[in-house]
This record gives structure tokens, C-alpha cells and sequence, in this order.
């Protein structure tokens, strides 16, 4: 990278180190998969201790390893970080990152229906620590307009967009 122009050696594209994922991805994964089945557990404990019907107990030992597994299966393949670096995106999750470049980016899918919103980056040759996608969690819009696509989404889908159709 010239240290003049601000812009990478590859293609001219302006030199960003833009956090673009949420902040909050240690959070959801320390609270729903280490401190709630923590909780789940000592509630479970106290109604041993406390000759509670036998039918309550049953349906918090059954209940709390299906919550537990249905918040893994959302939030395990979550990246903790995930910073724009121009032609390319730093990936983190857990002690693993890797770089991706955006041209091994197949499409960006955004998606609402899950809460909190995530993003998929679909790409088109898998990468060697995260297969062939990357989830994150994107980093929020200040606008009260929530029928507005999230900015981090639409800067990513139009790069994608301009290096998948070059002019």
C-alpha cells in the first residue's frame, strides 16, 4: 500500500480499516451459551433442593438443553469481528482469522427475519477455517428508517455487485 495515495496495490481500491460487524456478537454468545445455562442449571438445582413436582422438573431438564442447542445453532457460526480492508475483509471468530477477498465473494445476503439481523457472505471458493460462508452480525445504522437496508449491507452488495459485472 503507498502510503501517498491511501490506496492498495491491488486495484486502486481506497485503503479502509472499517469495523463493519456489531459489537455485541461476544456478548449474545457469552450471555445465551455460558451465563442463561448456567442459570438454567442452578434453577434446576433449586428445585431438587425445594421437592418441586416432578413434572416441572422434567420439563426445565428437558427444556433448557433444547433452548441451549437452538441458541448454539444461531450464534456459533457468528464472526466476533469482521473489518473492511478496502479489496478485502479481515475475518475473526474465535482465535481463527483470515482474510477474504472480496472477489471470492459470491453474494451478500441479508437477513431480517432472525433477531438480531445478520449477514451472509456467500463465497464462491470456500475458506480454509470458515467453509463456505461468513455470518455476522452487521454494525447497526443510526437512522430511525427501518425499512432502510442496513448501510454496511448496501456499500458491501454494490462492491460485490461492481467486481462480479467490471464494466
Amino acid at each position: 500500500m503507498s502510503e501517498d495515495s491511501g490506496t492498495s496495490a491491488h486495484d486502486d481500491v481506497p485503503a479502509r480499516r472499517d469495523v463493519i460487524s456489531s459489537r455485541t456478537v461476544v456478548w449474545y454468545k457469552t450471555v445465551y451459551l455460558v451465563v442463561f445455562p448456567v442459570l438454567g442449571l442452578l434453577a434446576i438445582v433449586a428445585m431438587l433442593f425445594a421437592s418441586v413436582a416432578w413434572p416441572f422438573l422434567l420439563g426445565a431438564a428437558i427444556g433448557l438443553p433444547l433452548v441451549y442447542g437452538f441458541c448454539y445453532f444461531f450464534l456459533i457460526d457468528l464472526a466476533d469481528e469482521v473489518v473492511d480492508l478496502g479489496n478485502r475483509i479481515s475475518v475473526r471468530r474465535g482465535g481463527k482469522v483470515e482474510e477474504v477477498l472480496l472477489d471470492n465473494v459470491r453474494s451478500v445476503q441479508f437477513d431480517l427475519s432472525s433477531n438480531p439481523s445478520r449477514v451472509v457472505l456467500w463465497l464462491s471458493r470456500g475458506s480454509r477455517r470458515f467453509g463456505d460462508r461468513v455470518t455476522f452480525i452487521p454494525r447497526s445504522d443510526p437512522s430511525l428508517n427501518l425499512l432502510r437496508e442496513n448501510q454496511v449491507v448496501a456499500d458491501l452488495k454494490s462492491r460485490v455487485a461492481r467486481r462480479a459485472h467490471p464494466r
